[in-house]
């Protein structure tokens, strides 16, 4: 049996070297590469447009971290790819992620497989990301004026028994990681899902983190909901280690165990210099 041919979409902003030895650890002939830069970028990832069956998109997006601009580049990717190719899988990762398994591993794993994957976690405690407005597309949250936007989010969430800032959904509100491996069916039916309904596209605009939930919802709220399994296949730990620790961790050598034990297919987050031994024993293994 012929292996399924696979789309890996990638959003990156920098470390072009990293970016690539990701792409490589990844090579085959039934697999290809979309990369999205982000607009802001100035780092050059030429390097990338030697690499087999690798496509650098035109169309790109300056991403803020917790803005539409992330979902709008991921669209982005999803459409180029799905135009370019019949891809049997689509896999949404990061230019800090890295491979952790095997290539033959991975087809097999697919070849098995009509599901999609994608995190849903219990979305109960960010439901008020729906309810209230957030300008992170406006303004880096991440900047100098981080304070001012933190303090009208946490304005607005009190004001919320009291008052309704924005109209309800009447989709169920689901939630989880942004990062996914999704079927042809899947991509198809969200792509479809955002000509037809513009108002609930428009409506996450200004809504918190909405690629932790914008692609959640329109699939677990549509008749493919039984096929979509609610883990990612990406190892991320949130468990810090030490007091005040940046989540999601960045990943070392000694976390190398729990990787390959977790039988994911991705890891993240990945440090060109702390994450440097693990890189290297991560090639071992697909060398070996």
């Amino acid at each position: 049996m012929d292996s399924k041919i696979h789309a890996f979409l990638i959003l990156a902003h920098n470390n072009p070297a990293h970016v690539a030895r990701l792409v490589k650890s990844l090579v085959s002939p039934n697999h290809y590469f979309f990369v999205h830069i982000d607009k802001k970028s100035k780092e050059d990832f030429s390097n990338l447009e030697s690499i087999p069956n690798c496509t650098l998109i035109k169309k790109r997006i300056s991403c803020n971290w917790g803005g539409f601009s992330l979902v709008k580049a991921t669209l982005n990717l999803l459409k180029e790819a799905d135009a370019f190719k019949h891809f049997a899988y689509f896999h949404l990762l990061s230019g800090a992620d890295y491979f952790c398994s095997t290539n033959e591993k991975f087809d097999d794993f697919f070849n098995n497989t009509t599901k999609s994957y994608l995190d849903i976690a219990d979305g109960t405690p960010f439901e008020w990301r729906l309810k209230i407005y957030t300008f992170n597309d406006i303004i880096n949250r991440r900047g100098k004026w981080k304070n001012i936007l933190w303090h009208t989010d946490d304005i607005q969430k009190k004001l919320l028994p009291y008052i309704t800032i924005r109209k309800p959904l009447k989709e169920k509100f689901y939630y989880g990681s942004q990062w996914f491996s999704l079927s042809q069916e899947a991509v198809h039916y969200l792509l479809d899902f955002c000509k037809t309904h513009r108002s609930f596209v428009r409506r996450f605009y200004l809504t918190f983190v909405p690629d932790e939930s914008f692609f959640h919802m329109i699939l677990m709220n549509s008749p493919l909901a039984s096929q979509i399994m609610p883990h990612n296949l990406r190892f991320i730990d949130w468990t810090r280690k030490v007091p005040k620790e940046p989540l999601p961790r960045t990943l070392k050598i000694e976390d190398y165990d729990d990787i390959i034990q977790s039988k994911c297919f991705f890891c993240r987050k990945i440090s060109v210099t702390q994450s440097a031994e693990l890189l290297d024993k991560l090639d071992e293994l697909r060398k070996g």
